[in-house]
């Protein structure tokens, strides 16, 4: 976040999601919800 905003970067960021197996074979319905709060941790660095 900081490289970014050196930069002045103010465009979108996208999360890459890993596969759901075999992290989240088990509970595949956690994934986004996971995603969003990490991703949410990083944009508010």
């Amino acid at each position: 976040m900081a490289a970014l905003r050196q930069v002045g970067y103010d465009g979108w960021v996208t999360a890459e999601m890993i596969p759901p197996v075999p992290f989240y074979k088990h509970a595949p319905e956690v994934l986004i919800p996971n995603t969003a709060r990490a991703m949410d941790a990083i944009l508010g660095l």
